[in-house]
């Protein structure tokens, strides 16, 4: 009984052929070929393969075009900013400043050297107080 590794080629190949047959079978012409249309049609050729006869001129007014440079305008003005998240966790730079602190205080004193013990939820708790009893 032999086991099949996963990178090796024909199980790569096989793969890989079973993924563009997946893809094949999107739509009525698959994902390849609507791909293939869709960059024509943004480049600026709408017309390809339509049986119009060369008789008048085509109108090639580039809507699709003008829409994603509209798009990517206004995106690429306005002031963006992205927030990674882990389980709801939110990581803001005041976080991380807290934790970069939490990390020199830790590397400088490693044996119970802390003043404040991190929070899953981002918060940072002042660490429990002894009690006698």
């Amino acid at each position: 009984m032999t086991e099949t590794v996963w990178y090796a080629p024909r199980t790569v190949q096989e793969e890989y052929k079973r993924g563009a047959d997946f893809k094949n079978h999107f739509g009525a012409r698959g994902m390849y070929e609507q791909n293939r249309i869709n960059e024509r049609f943004y480049a600026g050729d709408q017309w390809h393969g339509a049986s119009v006869g060369n008789d008048r001129p085509l109108v090639r007014y580039n809507v699709i075009k003008r829409i994603g440079e509209y798009k990517q305008a206004v995106i690429g003005s306005a002031p963006v900013a992205v927030n990674f998240s882990a389980d709801g966790v939110p990581n803001t730079v005041d976080i991380a400043e807290r934790v970069r602190r939490i990390r020199e205080q830790v590397a400088a004193n490693p044996v119970g050297g802390l003043s404040e013990i991190p929070h899953i939820g981002g918060e940072v708790i002042p660490p429990p107080k002894r009690s006698t009893w």
